[in-house]
């Protein structure tokens, strides 16, 4: 029969056990999550930069101050 000491110590190291593996997986979580927010924000900061330089190219964005002086008109 075991000493209750033991017992206890060695339910104790469980616990710790549990505890760091479950804190693990929530690090390993959280880092999935991160990394797939960054690489949809990523994404649409490449999509707008995109969009941007098709709209330059198809001569569809004018100049501030084309704009301004059509404004004026």
């Amino acid at each position: 029969m075991k000493d209750s000491a033991v017992t206890k110590t060695e339910k104790a190291a469980e616990d710790v056990k549990d505890a760091t593996k479950k804190a693990a997986d929530d690090v390993e979580t959280a880092a999935k999550k991160t990394a797939a927010d960054v690489k949809d924000a990523t994404k649409k900061g490449a999509e707008k930069v995109e969009n941007a330089a098709k709209a330059a190219k198809d001569g569809t964005v004018k100049t501030a101050k084309e704009v301004n002086d059509a404004l004026k008109k």
